[in-house]
């Protein structure tokens, strides 16, 4: 076997290494999201406990189901309250299993467009106009990763209780800052396409 058909083959077992593990964070994330719609409100607790660290104490919001525990949560995200002024714990554990399910689900195909183009590129030159168009769709994708799972949070808390709160920082703008430098990235792509299409005709 020549050093190219074995870079092929380690390339093609990362790439199936990928693949499986963005399967597998997409089935979990559809298993809880499925669970949680199936369990009875009545099994949603939290509680306020204390957590032992090194050094002090904390009091920590914790979420249990079924009084397993699941999770450490923010208190913020399980005060939603409807007109009769009273919450669901069910109903906030679904906004969020809503949020990340969508999440995961953006990852997993922008990841599966990277390893499309990493593919394409072992082989032959990244610089195709194939390329340049993933690149394009990966941009656009990374923009509705900032919008869409905030925007499902928001609409399935509205079915609930009719209002939703956020909090916007600057940690919120980092995709679309990422989907800029992406769609710079794909004009460098198409720049390269057309150079090796004027290289090609030459030669």
């Amino acid at each position: 076997m020549d050093a190219t058909a074995k870079k092929k083959n380690i390339s093609r077992l990362w790439m199936l290494a990928l693949i499986y593990t963005l399967v597998m964070l997409t089935f979990f994330a559809m298993k809880d999201f499925i669970k949680n719609v199936r369990t009875g409100s009545n099994r949603y607790e939290i509680r306020y406990e204390t957590e032992k660290t090194l050094s002090d104490e904390q009091m920590i919001y914790r979420l249990y189901i079924n009084d397993e525990y699941v999770k450490d949560v923010d208190i913020n995200k399980y005060s939603y309250v409807d007109e009769n002024g009273k919450t669901d714990y069910k109903y906030c554990a679904l906004i969020e299993n809503a949020n990340s399910l969508t999440s995961t689900l953006l990852l997993a195909i922008m990841f599966v467009i990277v390893v499309f183009i990493v593919k394409d590129s072992i082989s032959s030159t990244p610089f195709t106009k194939k390329n340049v168009n993933r690149i394009r769709l990966l941009s656009a994708l990374q923009i509705s990763f900032a919008v869409f799972p905030g925007a499902v949070s928001m609409m399935v808390c509205f079915f609930r209780f009719n209002y939703y709160s956020a909090d916007f920082t600057i940690r919120s703008f980092y995709p679309l800052i990422i989907a800029f430098i992406t769609g710079l990235i794909s004009t460098v792509f198409d720049i390269g396409v057309k150079l090796q299409e004027d290289s090609d005709s030459i030669v």
